[in-house]
Formats: C-alpha cells, structure tokens, sequence
C-alpha cells in the first residue's frame, strides 16, 4: 500500500501547470477550444453525470450535498478508487461556466487530490480552511491551463490587450 501524502501548505503553481501540460500533450489536444466532457470520455473509468439526472436516478433529494454545500460539482472516488465520478449541477445554466467548473473537476483528478491524500476533497468536512484553499486553488489553475494554456495564449500577443480578440481566440 502506498504512503499518503500531506496535503501542502500553499498551492504548487508550477507542478499543476507541467501537469496541465503533460495532460494536453499525452491526450495530443493542439485545437482550441479544449472540450473537458470529450476528455472525460476518453477515460472509461471516469463518469460525468449531471445533478438533477443524478437526482431523479437516485431518488435522493441532494445527492452529494451540492445544495446543501452550495457547489457547482462534486467528484467521488468510486469502486475502491478505480473509477471518478464527476457530478455538476447543470442548473448553473451557462455552459462555458459549466465547461470550467468540469475542468476543474478533472483538475483534482489529475492532481491526484482524491487518492494522493490522508484527507480528501471529498471530505470538506475534514479538511481545515487552508488545505481546502490549496486544493482548491491547484485545481482552479489547472482549469486555467487545461482550457487556455498560457504558453499558447501567449503567443497571440497583438490580440492581448483586446478582450475580444482573446475570447474570439
């Protein structure tokens, strides 16, 4: 059995952007726009599901706590940690929001957040405010970087000071 790790004192910036990298190069995505959900489908071992499918599938009245806990999508390991379940609530209704808050999802996931821990992301509950903000933050830049890398971005530079330009991009 492997030894957990601790979760870090401050988000590792650097790591999370060679991983968001190495992530696009293993997948061989060169094309924008990066499409989190045709990812998730190249794993068969990771799911998506939308809250109130989950919902009405399960017949729980908040399944996961996402009401409760005022989120916009939760992962669960699954099947003694071979298999991720991504739940978001579609409810968000705006799609490029739900587009990042699953790329964030996929994010703690390649991370290894949910299985290179003692305490998980998956248990708010047990993590104190700081340990939930680094985790919290790495999986916020790896979204960052998964849809619009940095190092692609910048190579337009004549549209960098026109938004407009960069969101056409």
């Amino acid at each position: 059995m492997q030894k957990r790790k601790r979760i870090p004192d401050k988000a590792r910036y650097r790591r999370t952007t060679q991983r968001a990298y190495q992530f696009l190069a293993e997948l061989g995505i060169c094309s924008f726009p990066v499409d989190p959900v045709e990812i998730i489908k190249r794993f068969p071992n990771w799911h998506l599901c939308g809250w109130l499918e989950l919902k009405n599938a399960t017949g729980k009245e908040d399944p996961l706590n996402i009401d409760r806990e005022g989120a916009e999508a939760k992962t669960e390991v699954v099947r003694g940690g071979s298999d991720f379940l991504i739940v978001y609530d579609e409810r968000i209704g705006y799609d490029k929001r739900i587009r990042w808050t699953i790329a964030h999802e996929i994010g703690h996931i390649v991370l290894g957040h949910l299985i290179d821990f003692d305490k998980t992301a998956l248990n708010r509950g047990g993590l104190t405010e700081n340990e939930y903000k680094v985790l919290e933050a790495e999986a916020h830049y790896f979204a960052c970087e998964l849809l619009s890398p940095k190092t692609i971005i910048r190579r337009f530079r004549h549209l960098m000071g026109d938004a407009n330009g960069i969101a056409a991009l």
